[in-house]
């Protein structure tokens, strides 16, 4: 029989009250809770699958149990337990405020989990999940009891997946179409994305365009009409955030930005990135330029529109009568954008920290505040 070659991490959840008989002489039973019991009973299900041949040993299951932890912040080192383990064991047989908190965290995260009670029944929310009732909980582990050999056979078939999907069952992610919470809206994916293919170009140290003479371009690839405008060193690119409530592709964003620019006295001019200057030349990326100020560069992140399209707005559609209420549609927007705004400066806050890079001179700016911020960097006391 081949055997998987990986280990398996496992994490116990559960109220930590003590557990056992206060009168017995054995302190370490008293002292036992449920999670520190099912920790035991998953080492000793562990030695039985390597005794029957069906794991390299023992040691391919590791298990800890909060009480493992040495951090005088418990909350915290649960919550990094959760986040660097394979597979979450959750007692739920007292319905702890904390427990059913834990429960959600793993939810939202897309974790896989086994459910265990000692009751006859799961709460309400979750009883469409396979859990293990009438669990026995004990100081080890035996393979008499019915429970502590099913709980044995769960943990074989996550040993054996290489994704352990088959335990990923959410109530919320059935709902987002087997989608985890973590994954339903994406504005923290594009943000990271938009950072390491676009921004990246301009702030990355000593070859970035903001560290460098560029040629900006016009024209089409492929031919020989590419038209040189100027070559500059960019002092400035800004972010542009569109408002989605208002605009929902590139273009009628676009739109906006030069009709508010225009009344401001300013224009805006589309340019390439001349990339191979000479007989091969060739326009690389597109971007917005302030004529006249050709050192100051715009985009409108082109990657942000299909959030539009994500399955936290599209399962809202579906599931609220298309989002019925038009302030509950434009609000759920609004937090989407936030996210990507929140996400984009937290990485840009990653690259400035001991760095030379000129990551200063990149501006994030809701489209309302276009105008005011390219006044402020063509005369900074215009603002004023």
């Amino acid at each position: 029989m081949s055997k998987a070659m990986q280990n398996l991490r496992v994490f116990t959840l559960g109220d930590m009250k003590p557990a056992g008989d206060a009168d017995r002489d054995d302190t370490r039973y008293v002292r036992q809770t449920h999670t520190s019991q099912l920790a035991r009973i998953i080492e000793g299900a562990a030695r039985d699958l390597a005794r029957i041949g069906e794991i390299e040993g023992a040691d391919c299951i590791e298990v800890s149990a909060p009480e493992d932890s040495n951090r005088a912040d418990i909350v915290g080192a649960v919550l990094s337990a959760i986040e660097n383990s394979d597979l979450l064991i959750v007692d739920v047989s007292n319905e702890s405020p904390s427990v059913i908190y834990e429960l959600g965290a793993v939810n939202a995260l897309g974790l896989p989990y086994i459910l265990v009670t000692s009751r006859v029944s799961l709460p309400f929310y979750l009883t469409q999940t396979r859990g293990i009732l009438n669990f026995a909980f004990a100081s080890e582990y035996k393979s008499s009891e019915p429970s502590h050999r099913e709980l044995r056979n769960r943990l074989l078939r996550n040993y054996r997946s290489a994704d352990s999907l088959e335990a990923m069952e959410s109530r919320f992610s059935e709902y987002f179409g087997g989608l985890p919470i973590v994954n339903i809206s994406g504005p923290v994916s594009i943000a990271t994305g938009y950072q390491a293919n676009f921004l990246n170009r301009f702030g990355a140290q000593d070859h970035g365009l903001l560290s460098r003479q560029v040629t900006w371009a016009k024209g089409r690839d492929g031919d020989n009409e590419i038209e040189v405008v100027t070559r500059i060193r960019p002092r400035h690119l800004i972010v542009v955030i569109p408002d989605l409530n208002r605009h929902s592709d590139y273009n009628d964003a676009r739109s906006t930005c030069e009709e508010d620019m225009l009344a401001a006295g300013l224009e805006l001019d589309s340019v390439s990135v001349l990339e191979e200057p000479g007989r091969n030349q060739r326009l690389g990326m597109g971007v917005l330029i302030v004529k006249n100020h050709a050192e100051i560069v715009l985009d409108i992140p082109r990657t942000l529109f299909p959030l539009l399209r994500s399955p936290r707005i599209l399962t809202a559609f579906k599931n609220g009568g298309g989002f019925t209420d038009s302030q509950v549609r434009e609000r759920t927007t609004r937090r989407l954008i936030s996210d990507f705004r929140a996400a984009l400066e937290w990485n840009l806050g990653l690259a400035r920290q001991g760095s030379d890079a000129p990551w200063d001179r990149v501006h994030i700016v809701p489209q309302r505040e276009l105008v005011a911020k390219v006044l402020e960097l063509v005369d900074p006391g215009a603002r004023a």
